[in-house]
């Protein structure tokens, strides 16, 4: 039983983590796929670093009402969907709104 849970709490930590890496490594290249310039790519990842480091105390006080383990349920299920919503983007605006999604519901 307890190897179990273990199990799925390391391979969802492992399928997150490696989620958030990838598009932190491909991001540079759909922005320029869609058209941004040097500076708007630079704009779209450090926005997406900008709302993570704002909205973490905000996901801390919801973990603290809501419980962490619903908390962790709901960021992995929303991470897993929202990674799709990279393959839609045609524009550079488009992007950058996924970027703060992805921060705000991670």
């Amino acid at each position: 039983m307890w190897g179990l849970l273990v199990s799925l709490v390391i391979g969802s930590v492992l399928f997150y983590m490696l989620a958030i890496h990838v598009v932190k490594t491909v991001l540079p290249y759909i922005a320029e796929n869609v058209g941004a310039a040097g500076v708007f790519i630079a704009r779209i990842l450090y926005v997406g670093f900008l709302a993570f480091t704002m909205l973490s105390p905000v996901a801390g006080y919801i973990s603290d009402r809501i419980g962490y383990r619903r908390t962790i349920v709901v960021a992995a299920i929303s991470e897993s969907l929202l990674i799709y919503f990279y393959v839609l983007v045609r524009s550079y605006t488009e992007l950058l709104v996924v970027r703060v999604l992805q921060a705000f519901l991670v």
